[in-house]
């Protein structure tokens, strides 16, 4: 059965008074999936929704934030490191993905198919590393942080590589299929899009970075929250209700 939020955080009142003594988050993703895919629908267990929702829309919230954070705490002289945070962000979200995919293959016992991903995923990494660490201490006249930009770029692309085998793995266990996967996330895709649109349009307008900054948050912070409203988003709806039950108690 699928538990909400709010009625979850019973067991956390629970655990508050001292009945309950374990935390949840001391018994390890493993057990939990083993339970979780043995009594559930495989692909309802995969359904990226809350990771995406967080990685698809934090990254690029943060990515627009590097540029005022780094003037407050840097001043304008680390500008050129900017694009390699920022590649660093798109990494992640891929590498997240991946690591949610292969807890769940490997809840199921699927240890021979992991050895394969894990193959692939380690020899994309280092071909990329053999590729671009010859371009690693290369600069421009205008960008001294070229050739680390190319040697990341060639992590993104295995990172993604990695995803994209993950992602036929983790759909052929759960008898679904890859794009049915890729359509699952389009929603927080096109969210993500939405607001680094409007971030960086305040971006250009801004000049002071600790308004920037405060600005660029309520933004994005506004738009996420009207336009998961607007849509009827379950994982919000769940997530005040658990927090208004917090304040309540």
């Amino acid at each position: 059965p699928v538990h909400k939020l709010c009625t979850l955080g019973l067991f956390d009142k629970i655990h508050q008074r001292g009945i309950i003594h374990r935390k949840a988050d001391a018994v390890p993703a493993q057990s939990v999936s083993l339970v979780i895919a043995a009594h559930g629908p495989p692909r309802a267990l995969l359904h990226p929704g809350q990771i995406l929702e967080k990685r698809l829309c934090g990254s690029p919230v943060l990515s627009y934030h590097l540029l005022p954070i780094f003037h407050i705490l840097f001043g304008e002289k680390w500008d050129p490191s900017i694009l390699l945070f920022q590649l660093l962000l798109v990494r992640g979200i891929f590498v997240i993905l991946v690591t949610l995919y292969h807890n769940y293959v490997l809840s199921l016992g699927k240890s021979k198919l992991m050895v394969y991903s894990e193959i692939i995923r380690d020899g994309t990494a280092l071909i990329a590393i053999f590729i671009t660490i010859p371009y690693l201490i290369a600069t421009r006249p205008d960008d001294i942080t070229y050739g680390v930009a190319i040697f990341l770029w060639g992590q993104v692309i295995a990172a993604v590589i990695a995803w994209a085998v993950m992602l036929v793995i983790a759909a052929r266990v759960s008898w679904s299929s890859p794009l049915r996967y890729i359509y699952d996330s389009l929603p927080y895709a096109a969210l993500s899009l939405l607001i680094a649109t409007g971030l960086s349009y305040l971006e250009s307008l801004i000049a002071n970075p600790w308004t920037a900054v405060a600005a660029m948050t309520l933004t994005g912070t506004g738009i996420y929250l009207l336009v998961n409203r607007l849509l009827g988003s379950q994982i919000q709806k769940e997530a005040i209700g658990y927090f208004a039950s917090r304040f309540r108690s």
